[in-house]
């Protein structure tokens, strides 16, 4: 595992905290482990094992490493949350994680004031807890936002928690959830990919049709108008791009998505690669002319990767990374 970045608090799990580190380094406290899985959140970081365990390092006041205690400290090497399961995947939020087992338990602990745990409570959790509301089902996939919450299960059912005054849990409402709340839209559409950006969410169904919902300020849903989309909302992803300001063209299944803070993400079936929302900084990785407040309302193919064939793509608050195949 090899990391760079701010280190203010540890989070790149050197031994040391303090200035950044501009060049990736090797992480040498996880030498003897092959990890399989790395998770960045605001303040911290997750790295899985092909063991199944999971290492975090980072801050720690809303008692996000799961070590069991709300020190406001800093842990600047990667130290075990003992889990019980072999964890499969991690996710993290602004102060709180997610993570689930190979047979399907979710866990979750850190931050939990939106109730973004979705234990039942708005208390903060400094270890994982399971959750048991979805002890009945299998989770394959879940996805932390700011301060909500979104979850697969096996049977592709979709379900939200936590903070939701912008529609982020799609049920057609703002009030915030303390525990999982199926999305009903999309029942029975069997859900096959999720993200979680700062206040959006964005899913795949397994026809590749791609669902935006949430805020959308800053077009992050891939709509004209800007008013914040309640319930999930089909979004088209087309061959021959917009024209006229109308999406043209053979239309393309999505496979993969992928949020941001303010802008979105997608990797259709022929390995494209469509973005919208807030284009500063270059997050887009498409011309920004004429986007509304430097925003781009459609999803736009990146020209530059047409080429390419995009195996995974990544979202940070405002830069993206994708995967192409050599």
């Amino acid at each position: 595992m090899f990391t760079w970045g701010a280190n203010a608090w540890g989070q790149c799990g050197t031994g040391e905290s303090g200035d950044g580190h501009g060049i990736p380094a090797r992480n040498p406290w996880v030498g003897k482990h092959k990890i399989v899985r790395v998770a960045a959140g605001q303040f911290s970081t997750a790295a899985i094992t092909d063991a199944g365990e999971v290492y975090v390092f980072g801050l720690n006041d809303s008692g996000q490493l799961g070590k069991g205690d709300f020190s406001p400290g800093m842990v600047e090497v990667p130290q075990r949350v003992h889990i019980d399961g072999e964890v499969v995947g991690v996710s993290i939020g602004y102060a709180h994680m997610l993570a689930w087992t190979s047979d399907g338990k979710l866990l979750s602990w850190g931050r939990n004031f939106y109730g973004q745990l979705g234990v039942g409570d708005h208390r903060d959790k400094s270890s994982p807890q399971v959750v048991s509301y979805l002890q009945e089902e299998k989770v394959v996939s879940a996805a932390a936002g700011q301060f909500h919450s979104v979850v697969v299960t096996e049977r592709g059912e979709l379900y939200g928690f936590g903070y939701n005054r912008d529609y982020e849990l799609g049920v057609g409402d703002n009030m915030d959830r303390v525990l999982p709340q199926v999305v009903p839209t999309l029942s029975g559409k069997k859900v096959v990919a999720v993200a979680a950006g700062g206040y959006h969410t964005l899913a795949v169904t397994e026809d590749g049709s791609l669902y935006t919902w949430g805020l959308n300020n800053l077009h992050q849903l891939g709509r004209a108008e800007k008013s914040s989309g309640k319930v999930p909302s089909l979004v088209p992803l087309t061959s021959g791009g917009i024209v006229g300001g109308r999406q043209i063209g053979k239309r393309l299944k999505a496979t993969q998505v992928a949020a941001g803070t303010w802008h979105s993400l997608a990797v259709t079936q022929d390995g494209s690669l469509f973005a919208w929302g807030r284009c500063e900084h270059g997050a887009l990785g498409v011309p920004c002319d004429g986007g509304e407040n430097g925003a781009m309302s459609q999803p736009h193919r990146v020209e530059s990767l047409k080429d390419k064939k995009v195996l995974m793509v990544a979202a940070g608050a405002a830069h993206s990374h994708a995967v192409v195949a050599a």
